[in-house]
């Protein structure tokens, strides 16, 4: 008997599991984080995921997930069509094989959230030559009216195709069914026994139906999934995804920007908000919060260190300043600290209690004056 263990994908979101040292880029780790991590699906192996998702997850730089990911590939244990971002793992459903036919049902549901592409025909086709290895009871899993992998289909298996893909709703037809781009004889079993009801004649010259109109790829939505590591699956995780998709869109046509210009502002914030030179995990909800200060300024800011004259000209120059100026620039520096996060070292601290005191002395005088 096979022996198993099973691998929660939260795992991989567990804050004492996320503080333990983390691999360098390497095929094994990279093998088991593709097969249990939680951009998994019901369908084993076949999930959606970019290159830069999923080496951002990990923690690892590009170029050293790309090479790990060619070790892998070299051992034929995985495929991937980065273009369309569909992932597949040949081997990973011998190692969740589905407990019943109606779970191996639910994998053809969700096959509708794969982008059609020849990798997803592939595993399609891989996928019901495992099913049926396991019995007659999850190969009769699959409904006849189903078109798997169909992504280029000629026009007339999409006029024949009247339910759709995904429906599971069996309609009395004589034609063969089309599944994988193969065809497959229909049996009769399951259907009421006795004399069949007379069926009306089928018109030779059937009116041709208008083809579905494809649905426009949203970059903003491809951005977001590629640059924050998400894969929305559920209803609710895509209506949060839609949410973010609009916001972005609006923040960045705001500027005048493309979508890069969202993960050079998520790059701004983890630096900002990293703690002992490891940089912070940045949610969408937070960049679109501070948007506007996560800005780069790196092309018209010197960030270099100042001399201590010129630390000390712009403190003479700040002090000559009145109360007026001076009271609302270091109450935005210090809401700036809190925002961030940041804790200001003594100095700083000691500077900012001189620079009150001034203007609260200024103050009092300009009122005893007036």
């Amino acid at each position: 008997m096979a022996r198993y263990r099973k691998v929660h994908v939260c795992v991989w979101a567990d804050a004492k599991f996320r503080a333990l040292s983390s691999p360098n880029p390497n095929g094994q780790s990279l093998w088991l984080y593709l097969l249990t991590g939680p951009h998994t699906t019901q369908i084993p192996g076949l999930f959606t995921g970019g290159e830069a998702g999923l080496a951002e997850a990990l923690g690892w730089p590009l170029e050293g997930f790309r090479k790990a990911f060619r070790e892998v590939f070299s051992q034929g244990m995985v495929e991937a069509d980065w273009k369309a971002r569909v992932v597949w793992l040949p081997n990973a459903p011998k190692y969740n094989p589905p407990e019943s036919p109606n779970v191996a049902l639910s994998w053809l549901r969700a096959l509708d959230e794969i982008a059609d592409c020849p990798l997803k025909d592939k595993a399609v086709k891989a996928l019901k030559a495992f099913l049926e290895g396991l019995g007659q009871g999850f190969a009769k899993g699959f409904p006849a009216k189903i078109v798997l992998g169909a992504c280029s289909p000629s026009p007339n298996q999409e006029q024949e195709q009247d339910t759709g893909v995904g429906t599971g709703v069996e309609e009395e037809t004589d034609l063969p069914t089309v599944v994988g781009g193969e065809v497959f004889e229909v049996s009769d079993s399951g259907k009421p026994a006795g004399k069949k009801a007379d069926k009306k004649p089928k018109p030779k010259n059937p009116k041709p139906k208008a083809e579905p109109k494809p649905r426009e790829r949203n970059l903003y939505w491809d951005a977001v999934c590629d640059i924050f590591g998400m894969n929305p699956v559920t209803e609710q995780d895509q209506k949060r995804m839609g949410r973010l998709a609009r916001d972005f869109k609006l923040k960045c046509e705001a500027i005048d920007v493309d979508p890069d210009e969202i993960e050079a502002r998520r790059d701004v914030l983890a630096a900002r908000w990293a703690k002992d030179d490891v940089a912070a995990v940045v949610t969408p909800e937070a960049l679109l919060k501070h948007w506007d200060s996560a800005e780069d300024q790196s092309q018209s800011v010197d960030f270099r260190d100042p001399t201590p004259e010129e630390t000390a000209m712009y403190y003479a120059d700040f002090d000559a300043q009145p109360a007026a100026v001076k009271k609302p620039k270091l109450e935005a520096f210090l809401k700036r600290l809190a925002d961030t996060g940041q804790t200001p070292d003594e100095e700083t601290t000691a500077r900012c209690a001189k620079i009150r005191a001034d203007i609260e002395a200024e103050e009092a005088l300009e009122g005893a004056g007036a």
